[in-house]
């Protein structure tokens, strides 16, 4: 790349550590989501338009946009939801569906469940608004929900197969964006066989109720946020942009 290019732009800090080690002129810019997240919506309203009441703890299923990943994780996420209502009837569940997945199926395997989960095809951003805690898919929807300040854990699941392939070749410590970004483990991955209903359901029981723990998710996702940079990125990339431009005229 370096031999390629004058200058990289890069929206993750950690790129930009990556690239200035291997020598290559790199800014980072910021990430794009920081100026697209809205952080102004009213959960009240939102909850209000989905029948939750307002004091009510809301747990977010969150198994993914893509076809599969919602085989893999929304039958996981489904029994975590019947072993927490067990434990816990008042409980709410708030499952969102992605543009363009079967909301038919998605429905049925929720009914098949017996337990009563909320469907919505609502903006994302007001989804994650509503909720208390979150299961989620890795992925950029966990820097969408750390952005919101908004406790979660991270659910991996892949063939036995490819995951003994792909476990040889990653070397880094944490798959889960929320964590890559913030350089840290700061909320809960559960891969493999560790992601089984037991384990999440603890794991997001402990996020609902242990208020110490809670706050310090909280905090660490706020890292995650400082990370992604100030905001600005598109205007930070036209800048960088334009002073290429003027080094070249000048030169």
């Amino acid at each position: 790349i370096g031999s390629l290019i004058d200058h990289m732009a890069v929206i993750f800090k950690f790129e930009q550590q990556y690239y200035e080690a291997a020598g290559i002129p790199v800014s980072f810019v910021g990430h794009p989501l920081v100026d697209r997240v809205k952080d102004d919506v009213d959960a009240h309203k939102v909850r209000a338009r989905l029948g939750i009441s307002p004091d009510a703890r809301v747990v977010g299923l969150f198994p993914g946009s893509r076809h599969s990943e919602i085989v893999r994780l929304l039958p996981l996420m489904l029994a975590t939801a019947q072993q927490m209502q067990k434990r816990a009837p008042e409980l709410k569940f708030l499952l969102p569906v992605a543009s363009g997945l079967e909301i038919d199926e998605i429905r049925r395997q929720s009914e098949d469940s017996g337990v009563d989960i909320i469907i919505s095809q609502d903006d994302i951003y007001d989804v994650i608004s509503c909720c208390d805690a979150i299961a989620t898919c890795s992925g950029t929807v966990t820097l969408e929900i750390a952005l919101l300040n908004v406790p979660m854990c991270i659910l991996y699941k892949m063939s036995w197969f490819s995951y003994s392939i792909m476990s040889r070749l990653i070397t880094i410590p944490h798959i889960g964006l929320a964590n890559i970004v913030a350089g840290e483990a700061v909320v809960k991955e559960f891969l493999q066989r560790e992601a089984n209903p037991a384990a999440i359901s603890r794991e997001l029981f402990e996020l609902l109720e242990n208020q110490q723990y809670r706050e310090q998710v909280k905090t660490g996702l706020e890292r995650v946020r400082e990370n992604l940079g100030a905001g600005d990125g598109a205007r930070n990339m036209a800048q960088l942009t334009l002073s290429l431009l003027d080094q070249q005229t000048t030169s």
